[in-house]
């Protein structure tokens, strides 16, 4: 019988609170009479406080987690500090993430307090203040606390695994973030193809993805992305049925809601748009159930020239994806080029000629920069391209030799946050070797901007490297306080150049317009921004219509890096001109080469740049249109069929295949662009249940014809 109940009996858990009770019961009385015989006092409250205090010991942790996050999410300045402090020493880093989910129900004692108390006190409830009330942090408010307790961003670790809630809800889904990470979808292949022209010192990358999802609904996979400097998407495509679909490119906002217009019908879109300097967020939807989505990016990019002779490009980079990337996964990498290559990366191999650099980077393409370099003619200074789209036209581009002025002023502005202490001993290195005859500044952003020198000497800076190295790196720290006091310090007759090293920078602590303001108003003067440690900079995409900052091509060595800013003598810099000009006109410059197209899409893109920090919105909505690029006010959309793309009011180009991809390959036709061939899986099942119904109803009715005729 008890064999029986065991494997068959699960419907009598509901009644084990009766058995515990009544079992508890007889335990009393049987206790009760064991301390009679023996001539002990029986007591039951001694049982409750040992009970209460058992309960204590595993409520306490729960509640000074619960204190720190209402300290930190509805106190004020100081109280928001003490709170993430209280997380750091004493919180559950898991129980902040689920908040982070919108999963962290209070289910305790002081939760249940709350609710009756707001229900039957509600005239007290409303006066009391707020860091009494103890209520929910918003799911945003708990994001920002998470990265401030542990320099991460909450989406950067696996969401937890024990709701099914992390599998059905995505609260990013159409969004303009990347936003949570999706517990099943994975970044499944990855191709990075490319050729690079040295003459026209130009590049072209297509990287193409693969997405696999392991749940059991459909999910959108989205990730920021950091181009090569100065690059720009050209092309983006999308496998639908087997078939490469080209995108239109259009308006920001027509291509979003064309995107979110197919997602609410469950179709198959991708949409790629400008995410900040370099970046561009990526969302594709749906990848199927235990199936697959594949698209491919085009990027078109600058060489940036050390040398005549010489230019180097940094490979794409994802800086926050909401997928998981596995361990010891491989990029299959392949660039060719005319003149020989090389890497920093050394899993890539130059073939015999030098002309091939192929290989697998088995890290994480967000883990750290991969630069190529290659060798160029120094006497090709001038190329040319036939405009794409007006055959009377032609782009002609020149290289011109500058030297750059060495600052009379540095302020450097360090962050604070954790993810910078593993580069802190060569930063500091760095700092300790500075040149004399500059006036130095240092500002460290940690949990309160603090200010370590505003006029340093370089003996000066020994000092402050050794207070830099000793300090404590924890955490999440708001740079943007710490970036508006060095504008202010800056002194625009020293020609000055602030210096930004810092870490991740996923969220916007605090509001940019005081920043926004000085970079407008503070015409003299340079940023470089130097990213320390691999991630997203939501600091950069706020700041859409200045020039500022300079972003920093990585090398391998942050200090080399930071020593080449500091060199005082008067370094020589490589400048590109390109101008949009008749052929004719062209054709008496006499240019070195003629080139590809790709020439024609950078003249473009800074065209397009210059009309929208200008606010000449209606020119630069043209040029992105004509030269089918994602800019800031123009985004590109694969849609699965011709009627979608007729019904959001977009045209729809057609790639005809060749060797190598180019601008001209692409024709602006509106044919062969037909509906999906296969059906979506839940029009498969509809079928299917229809069939079977059909067939039900058709042998009843036989059925019942045959028993008339018996009968």
């Amino acid at each position: 019988m008890i064999y029986g109940i065991i494997v068959f009996g699960i419907g009598f858990m509901m009644i084990s609170p009766v058995s515990a009770f009544i079992s508890a019961l007889f335990f009393r009385s049987y206790l009760r009479d064991m301390a009679v015989s023996e001539g002990r006092k029986f007591s039951v409250w001694q049982g409750i406080i040992v009970m209460l205090c058992v309960f204590g010991l595993f409520e306490i942790h729960n509640q000074i987690n619960v204190r720190g996050m209402d300290m930190a999410a509805f106190g004020n300045s100081d109280e928001h500090i003490r709170g993430v402090k209280l997380l750091r020493a004493f919180g559950s880093e898991s129980e902040m993430l689920k908040s982070c989910y919108g999963m962290n129900r209070r289910n305790n004692i002081m939760f249940l307090w709350q609710d009756v108390f707001k229900k039957n006190f509600h005239y007290l409830w409303d006066d009391m203040p707020s860091t009494e009330k103890w209520d929910m942090p918003s799911t945003k408010r708990s994001r920002e606390i998470y990265y401030r307790v542990t320099g991460k961003p909450f989406n950067s670790v696996p969401p937890p695994k024990y709701s099914s809630r992390s599998e059905w809800w995505d609260s990013g889904l159409g969004g303009e973030k990347v936003s949570q990470k999706i517990e099943g979808l994975w970044l499944n292949a990855s191709r990075l193809d490319g050729k690079i022209e040295p003459d026209a010192a130009t590049s072209y990358l297509e990287w193409t993805m693969v997405f696999k999802n392991d749940s059991r609904i459909q999910q959108e996979a989205r990730a920021q992305i950091l181009l090569p400097k100065g690059g720009v998407v050209s092309r983006l495509t999308l496998w639908v049925n087997g078939e490469e679909r080209e995108a239109a490119f259009s308006t920001r906002g027509k291509a979003r809601a064309a995107y979110n217009s197919v997602v609410h019908q469950r179709r198959d879109p991708v949409l790629v748009s400008y995410d900040g300097a370099d970046r561009i967020l990526m969302q594709c939807f749906p990848v199927p159930p235990t199936g697959e989505m594949k698209i491919r990016i085009g990027m078109t990019s600058p060489l940036t020239l050390d040398s005549k002779d010489e230019g180097m490009m940094t490979i794409p980079r994802i800086l926050e994806n909401n997928f998981g990337i596995a361990e010891g996964f491989g990029h299959s990498v392949w660039i060719d080029s005319k003149t020989p290559l090389s890497s920093s990366e050394k899993s890539l191999i130059s073939t015999e000629d030098g002309f091939v650099l192929k290989g697998d980077i088995y890290e994480s393409f967000s883990d750290a920069s991969v630069v190529i370099r290659v060798r160029r003619s120094a006497e090709i200074l001038s190329a040319w391209t036939p405009d794409p789209t007006d055959n009377t036209s032609a782009v002609y581009q020149t290289i011109a030799e500058t030297t750059s002025q060495p600052p009379n002023q540095a302020i450097f502005v360090i962050d604070g946050s954790v993810g910078m202490k593993e580069h802190i001993p060569a930063i500091t290195d760095a700092l300790s070797l500075v040149p004399a005859g500059v006036r130095y500044g240092v500002i460290f952003a940690s949990d309160k901007t603090e200010t370590l020198s505003s006029s340093a000497s370089e003996k000066d800076m020994q000092t402050i490297a050794l207070q830099l190295k000793n300090a404590d790196y924890i955490g999440g720290c708001d740079n943007v306080s710490a970036l508006e006091q060095a504008w202010d310090m800056a002194n625009p007759e020293l020609n000055p150049v602030i210096i930004w090293i810092h870490a991740t920078q996923p969220l916007l602590l605090k509001s940019a317009e005081g920043l926004t303001q000085r970079l407008q108003l503070n015409k003299r003067g340079g940023w470089i921004d130097v990213q320390a440690a691999p991630g997203p900079n939501r600091i950069i995409k706020v700041l859409k219509k200045t020039d500022k900052p300079e972003i920093l091509s990585m090398s391998k060595s942050l200090g080399d890096d930071i020593k080449r800013i500091l060199s005082t003598s008067k370094q020589k810099q490589f400048e590109f001109s390109r101008k949009n000009l008749r052929k004719e006109e062209v054709e008496s410059l006499k240019p070195d080469v003629q080139t590809s197209s790709h020439i024609a899409l950078l003249w473009a893109n800074s065209e397009i740049l210059t009309y929208y920090k200008a606010g000449n919105t209606d020119e630069a909505v043209n040029l992105a249109s004509r030269y089918r690029l994602v800019t800031p006010v123009s985004s590109a959309v694969v849609l699965e069929n011709k009627q979608q793309y007729k019904d959001a009011g977009l045209e729809v180009p057609e790639y005809k295949p060749g060797k190598d991809y180019d601008f001209n390959d692409v024709v602006m036709e509106d044919k062969n662009i037909g509906g999906s061939a296969v059906p979506e899986p839940a029009t498969l099942w509809l079928l299917f249940i229809g069939i079977v119904l059909a067939g039900i109803w058709k042998m009843w009715k036989n059925r019942s014809v045959t028993d008339k005729r018996l009968s």
